[in-house]
């Protein structure tokens, strides 16, 4: 019993430190964008795009698996860590050397000769990155989630406000966005290294690498789908359309991303937690996807329609007039939030369902469909790929639930039905926000307070709805979340009487 106590406080604080952690990151990431978006153009914003594309794929390779092995493995001892440690280092220095001896092909084919030199200095991340591998990893295997906020937000906050901000400030432009990378990485590695020291002694086992191998080796093709999936867009808008509207499609779909962050970790962290404990019962899993899929759309249908409707206010109030150009793409993109990170429900159904080589060539399906769909659309501009993106993303989002209702033995009647609650709030808050707007806009007011009076009204008439009439807005599942979070709250909190009425009323 005292061990049972012992794993579910550490899971609830691994919880409340991922999402708090989450949290204060996307509030600093939110703040940041809005002070460089005025210091830096949209077209430096694009040339670096095209650059972390790059130094992205091949940190896949780069870390070879290592860090999924060390995460995964169930016995550890220190020829585990010393040879991740080495594996780590030289695998590094490989991938410096291979991308400062590609820099100039990689500029010529992307057709931007400034993108050499960048190159050259980002491949210095590798270098960086290389000796962390393991500490990070080891980190996360023990659930010291509290340190990797920390480590994470000090990183960031060193990296981007005190470098990043200071040098775009001064007009170094691009390369205040370069050192706010190599600062937050350096910081980042020191931390970790700092909080999980292990054994460094380099070693070669030959039986000790087929096991990290064999265990890292698979998770490799699911990531290389993933990153060609998740910036195959990025790559068809440098290469055919430029880096000014890349800049501008980047800084749209990072912000789109935005709201939905804290959220997800929070949904996410309870999902693996419970899967964790019923991996041999189908039925639960059931249970456990069919509310993950009513959470997600109760949250991201609605989301997503408001972000589309309050695209000009939300664009023009956190990059300005500079970046009018993104509201378009925006407006397409928020329109696919459910998509976008609703499908994340079922990757980790898969994983827990053994399924890891039907996922992973679900993502390489993914990822062609994202870069055909965005070469299409590029014949029409940023607007095309951001619609050929959008299809991309529905199609691999109902390909997923295919997937995971043929496992679990579901119709596509049941599911459809779990999007109910979430489509109605949508529907309610849409009719309430539009009129709203169009009011608001016609007075011609200044974006910032029409953008605060719709989300104030549809909030407290939000509310009141939903609390008169919760089980036909959201269902019982919010109360469920809520239940599940307060199971690992300690005793004394768990029946306080405002939340026992909360869980009650949502239930």
């Amino acid at each position: 019993m005292a061990q049972s106590n012992n794993i579910t406080g550490k899971t609830f604080h691994s919880i409340i430190w991922v999402i708090s952690g989450t949290g204060i990151q996307s509030i600093l990431n939110l703040l940041v964008l809005s002070i460089l978006a005025r210091l830096i153009t949209p077209a430096e914003y694009g040339l670096l795009g095209v650059a972390m594309l790059f130094i992205g794929f091949a940190n896949i390779f780069a870390q070879l698996g290592v860090g999924y092995a060390i995460i995964q493995l169930p016995n550890l001892d220190n020829r585990h860590f010393r040879l991740g440690f080495s594996l780590s280092i030289l695998i590094g220095i490989m991938f410096w050397a291979i991308l400062s001896l590609s820099a100039q092909s990689f500029a010529q084919f992307m057709r931007m000769p400034d993108l050499q030199i960048i190159l050259y200095v980002l491949a210095t991340l590798y270098l960086i990155k290389g000796p962390v591998v393991v500490a990070q990893s080891l980190l996360a295997r023990e659930l010291r989630f509290q340190a990797i906020a920390i480590i994470n937000t000090l990183a960031y906050f060193i990296g981007f406000v005190l470098v990043g901000i200071t040098l775009a400030a001064y007009g170094f432009g691009i390369w205040a966005l370069i050192a706010a990378h190599l600062t937050q990485a350096a910081v980042s590695t020191i931390g970790s290294l700092y909080a999980r020291p292990h054994a460094k002694k380099p070693l070669w086992d030959r039986a000790t690498f087929e096991e990290l191998m064999y265990l890292g080796g698979g998770d490799i093709s699911i990531r290389i789908g993933t990153h060609i999936a998740l910036r195959g867009d990025y790559f068809v808008v440098g290469r055919w359309i430029g880096d000014t509207p890349l800049g501008l499609y980047t800084r749209a779909y990072q912000l789109m991303l935005m709201p939905t962050q804290v959220f997800i970790q929070a949904v996410f962290r309870v999902l693996l937690s419970s899967l964790s404990r019923i991996q041999d019962d189908k039925q639960k899993i059931r249970l456990l996807f069919q509310r993950g899929v009513n959470l997600m759309a109760i949250v991201m249908l609605p989301l997503g329609a408001i972000m589309a409707l309050l695209a000009p206010e939300i664009i023009l109030i956190i990059l300005g007039a500079e970046w009018a150009n993104a509201i378009q793409p925006f407006q397409i993109l928020a329109m696919g939030s459910l998509f976008r990170n609703g499908y994340k429900i079922n990757d980790t159904i898969a994983r827990a369902a053994g399924q890891a080589y039907q996922l992973a060539r679900m993502k390489w399906i993914y990822a062609f469909m994202i870069i055909t769909m965005a070469l299409i659309g590029q014949n029409w501009g940023l607007n095309g790929v951001a619609y050929g993106v959008l299809i991309a993303i529905i199609l691999h989002y109902l390909a997923m639930n295919q997937l995971t209702l043929y496992w679990l033995d579901m119709r596509w009647r049941e599911w459809a039905k779990l999007h109910i609650h979430g489509a109605t709030l949508t529907v309610f808050l849409i009719g309430l926000a539009w009129p709203v707007i169009i009011i608001l806009r016609s007075f011609s007011l200044p974006h910032l307070l029409t953008l605060t009076i719709t989300l104030l009204s549809i909030s407290i008439a939000g509310i009141i709805f939903i609390c008169y009439a919760p089980k036909r807005f959201i269902g019982n599942e919010v109360g469920w979340l809520l239940t599940v979070l307060t199971s690992y709250l300690p005793e004394k909190y768990k029946n306080h009487r405002l939340l026992s009425m909360l869980i009650s009323r949502l239930s």
